[in-house]
């Protein structure tokens, strides 16, 4: 039998006391997202769910999209927040000099194969940062081919285009 650990969970054991809240390859198709930060609108835990999402300014130069379970404070200064964010199970680098906080925006969701999400704090496992929770975005291993996806929206004056290619070779 095949044994898989993402992070310091075991596959088919819930951590005690809290629910991962898993997010199948199939639901990140079902819900059209284009971006990272737009899939994880899709999540009631999250501040920004059912919301418009907006960089918050990190300086004069500087801007992310951070993801904030439980809406709890500390989203908005340059340091690290207090939901962690991980791929693969390990930590991100933070995006810029000015600000230490991982943008989840550059994980496209081509390449995601799942999100497991503990929206409980995590501070006893990963530290200070996972105050609110952890969010794990598994990427796709073994991918065979070509796939193209696009998104076109438009209203009065206002058009907006997207589109994403995932390409690779499992041998």
């Amino acid at each position: 039998d095949e044994i898989v650990v993402t992070g310091t969970l075991v596959r088919g054991i819930a951590p005690p006391g809290t629910d991962v809240i898993g997010i199948t390859r199939d639901a990140v198709i079902s819900t059209g997202a284009t971006t990272t930060s737009q899939l994880l609108q899709t999540i009631p835990q999250l501040n920004a769910f059912n919301t418009l999402q907006f960089p918050a300014a990190s300086g004069n130069i500087v801007t992310v999209n951070r993801p904030n379970l439980r809406n709890l404070p500390g989203n908005t200064t340059a340091g690290g927040s207090t939901t962690l964010v991980l791929m693969n199970g390990h930590r991100l680098v933070g995006m810029g000099v000015n600000s230490t906080t991982p943008d989840p925006d550059v994980i496209p969701t081509g390449a995601i194969e799942r999100v497991e999400i503990v929206p409980d704090g995590g501070s006893a496992i990963y530290g200070a940062d996972a105050v609110a929770g952890v969010i794990n975005f598994i990427t796709r291993k073994k991918f065979d081919g070509l796939q193209v996806d696009g998104h076109y929206g438009f209203a009065d004056e206002y058009h907006q285009l997207d589109a994403n290619v995932t390409a690779g070779r499992d041998w």
